[in-house]
């Protein structure tokens, strides 16, 4: 039975304890029913019947309340669906008793039916649905044979409107419910693509990532994601799900879909789906779907479904946005946008085990504005200011995309120079050096500097020393120089 999968998984556990546990109070109406026989009444009552569906009854709303009250943990689902349908369908079983026994009027007993159709429509999905509907009315029907007069086109009239007015009113339980799951495994999915926006490095990662998510709520074959940096630019894929699409494959579908993509619009046809995303830092990006057969809420609500999706990976991308800025902040010298210290020593312990691994040379150099507090009280703080910026500027200008230069701290600066000996850091160093005395903002400056090149054993601390050093003595001795460090105590000499 429990491959049938009773229970629409999509629903919340909070939807499902709310459902059975209002079933549950339902089910009370049982001790009600049974103080109604001490009335005085001329109906025979058949005893054995009445207190068979009441145990029964009763029975099941103890189990709910055990269940519910003493060994439910976080809140979550505390039944099986085989638990559950043999609750429901008990309850059925035991109102038929109880209404043959006590021969009431008929159809007295019609809302207690009724309450078991309501329960299966709220936790169970189809299966579940119909197999109850089938039980309630065999139940329904037995309770019937107490009345001699009721035979024949009677009381086939009688169950069939009966069956017929309990499965209309689980089949719109049902439908609700499922609008409902929909809705509910949207909300889940948006939290959760702003997890990943969390988590995730870079735009391409997030993307890669969230796109197997897509199939939650429109089930698709395959989704990609395009992105391009400005109106006049093409579409180019940067992520795709499956991830193994064929890279010839995908321009085909990017070529014929290239009109849709350019639209700019959510495009909503019985095989596709354009969802636009919004700007990110890799550019404008927008998703395609290929849609797969779909039931229940994406079939019905199609437009709904793509709106949330969408909304959903906008904020992802506003999530990873803004904490992709939060990190830069952390780790940029407001002032002059370069990296600050903390980012500089992250660089450089990367670089260190990169140089460690391939044999390749790695120099620092560390560099002070010579006579910078001077140059405040002459000039101004604003001045001061303005010679940090350019000369950081300047600096930035001559460096190679794996290089590194760091404001380390008031008028100090470090440059990290991978694949870079002592005699290229200099011929740097002094490249700097001539563009300084040439550039109108700057030639009022000079600059001290230390190089220190890594022997490939020390740490990254003991290499920063060495150049701080260097540059100390290139300030003792006179500044406006660039001096060497010494040799490391690892070097043997």
């Amino acid at each position: 039975m429990k491959r049938l999968g009773f229970f629409d998984s999509k629903l919340s556990p909070e939807q499902l304890r709310t459902g059975v546990m209002l079933g549950g109070l339902s089910l009370l109406v049982a001790p009600i029913a049974l103080v109604t026989l001490l009335f005085p009444h001329k109906q025979s009552i058949r005893w054995s019947l009445v207190l068979i569906g009441v145990v029964v009854l009763v029975g099941n709303s103890t189990i709910l309340a055990i269940k519910f009250l003493v060994f439910s943990k976080d809140r979550k689902i505390v039944f099986e669906p085989v638990g559950a349908f043999i609750l429901v369908n008990s309850a059925a079983i035991a109102i038929g008793l109880m209404s043959a026994g006590y021969s009431a009027p008929l159809n007295s007993f019609a809302p207690a039916f009724a309450v078991v159709i309501v329960l299966s429509g709220v936790i169970g999905n189809i299966t579940f649905r119909l197999l109850t509907w089938a039980i309630t009315t065999i139940s329904y029907s037995l309770s019937l044979l107490v009345y001699p007069g009721l035979q024949g086109s009677p009381f086939a009239s009688n169950i069939i409107f009966m069956s017929c007015s309990m499965l209309v009113i689980q089949t719109m339980i049902g439908r609700v419910m499922q609008n409902l799951a929909g809705r509910n495994s949207a909300r889940i999915l948006t939290n959760e693509l702003a997890e990943i926006g969390s988590d995730a490095e870079t735009f391409e990662e997030a993307f890669a990532t969230s796109l197997a998510m897509v199939d939650n709520i429109i089930p698709a074959k395959y989704a990609i994601a395009y992105s391009r940096l400005d109106f006049d630019s093409p579409y180019r894929p940067i992520a795709s799900w499956p991830s193994d699409i064929p890279s010839h494959e995908i321009e085909n579908i990017t070529t014929l879909n290239e009109e849709k993509l350019l639209s700019g619009e959510i495009v909503i046809r019985s095989d596709i789906v354009v969802i636009p995303v919004g700007f990110t830092e890799v550019g404008q990006v927008v998703i395609l779907i290929s849609r797969a057969h779909a039931k229940g809420y994406a079939a019905r609500y199609p437009e709904e479904a793509s709106y949330t999706l969408s909304g959903g990976f906008l904020k992802m991308t506003s999530q990873l946005a803004y904490l992709r800025k939060l990190k830069r902040e952390t780790l940029t010298d407001p002032l002059t946008g370069l990296s600050n210290r903390r980012a500089w020593s992250h660089r450089m312990d990367t670089e260190i085990a990169r140089s460690r691994r391939t044999g390749t040379p790695l120099s620092i150099v560390m560099i002070d504005i010579d006579f910078f507090k001077r140059f405040n009280d002459s000039f101004g703080h604003q001045a001061g200011d303005q010679i940090l910026r350019s000369l950081a500027a300047l600096m930035s200008s001559r460096m190679r995309s794996q290089d590194v230069v760091c404001r380390y701290g008031g008028e100090e600066f470090s440059l990290l120079l991978p694949d870079t000996d002592t005699n290229g850091a200099l011929e740097l160093v002094e490249e700097i050096r001539a563009k300084t005395q040439t550039s109108p903002s700057l030639a009022h400056i000079t600059f001290s500097s230390g190089i220190a090149t890594w022997d490939f054993q020390e740490s990254a601390e003991e290499l920063l020393a060495r150049s701080d050093a260097a540059l100390y003595e290139a300030k003792d001795s006179g500044r406006n120089k660039v001096i060497f460090s010494p040799k490391s105590s690892h070097s043997g000499e």
